[in-house]
């Protein structure tokens, strides 16, 4: 039954141990996606033990038009010039490569969502013309909602590059940590979509 007022591990309807009637063969309607956001929501926020304020909008996009959007923009002279150095003293490129290209070029292909704080939205990245959603991935990209909720990370922010990577390392170490414990009940105390492996995030 409906709690009479929000609570931890439920959302939308939906609690997290709750079954969602869903068909995986030919994609996720809206209203199927809107109840697997929910149970996933209500999950996350179980597993990290803080309430999510509101739902956070998922969209699922293919793969060749998240892959067509990371071809574009323009990047500064010297960001490309600190990069290409970086990414050469590490003996990942050689001298002739532009690290910039090769990390979009990557992340068009291992990506499979990302959260983007200033548009407050998750976008799910389907390799299927009929859409799908990998419940871990999903469930990664929520933390990052959910952080943004209680902890506003445009606010967390640093103006040095190292002090940026801390940043980083605290909000996806955050993330990562419930993706785990959330993949170990996968399968074992809960049913969840895809195989629960995940794929890469990416800060939008």
């Amino acid at each position: 039954a409906d709690p009479d007022a929000d609570r931890l591990g439920w959302e939308g309807g939906y609690w997290y141990n709750e079954s969602v009637a869903v068909d995986e063969s030919d994609g996720l309607n809206d209203s199927e996606l809107a109840a697997v956001v929910n149970r996933t929501m209500a999950r996350v926020e179980l597993i990290r033990g803080l309430e999510f304020e509101e739902r956070v909008p998922v969209e699922v996009v293919l793969r060749s038009e998240f892959q067509r959007s990371q071809s574009g923009g323009t990047t500064p002279a010297s960001v490309r010039r600190f990069d290409n150095a970086k990414f050469e003293a590490l003996f990942m490129i050689n001298e002739s490569t532009e690290s910039i290209g090769v990390q979009r070029t990557n992340s068009g292909v291992s990506v499979g969502g990302y959260y983007s704080p200033s548009q407050d939205r998750i976008v799910v990245v389907s390799d299927t013309e009929t859409p799908t959603v990998d419940a871990s991935t999903l469930a990664h990209e929520l933390v990052h909602g959910l952080q943004d909720q209680q902890f506003d990370l445009s606010k967390v922010t640093s103006e040095t590059r190292r002090g940026n990577n801390a940043v980083d390392g605290l909000v996806e170490g955050d993330a990562n940590l419930v993706q785990y414990a959330f993949d170990r009940r996968c399968g074992a105390e809960w049913d969840c979509l895809g195989d629960g492996s995940g794929t890469t995030g990416a800060s939008g």
